[in-house]
């Protein structure tokens, strides 16, 4: 993420190991790289904001 802003990269997408999204009972075969989606909650969430407290409030807890 910080050679995408030092780059200029308008964002980022981060997305979690597709083996996490081939739990029991789901066969490998289903999900991403063998087919062209991974489920919606495969994108992650989180922050990459390198500071203390919250993005839009630096140094104070959010």
């Amino acid at each position: 993420v910080m050679h995408a802003q030092y780059f200029g990269a308008a964002g980022a997408i981060l997305y979690n190991d597709p083996a996490d999204y081939s739990p029991f009972g789901i066969s490998p075969d289903q999900v991403y790289d063998q087919k062209w989606y991974m489920p919606p909650s495969g994108a992650q969430r989180g922050s990459a904001f390198i500071s203390n407290g919250d993005p839009l409030t630096p140094i104070y807890p959010s």
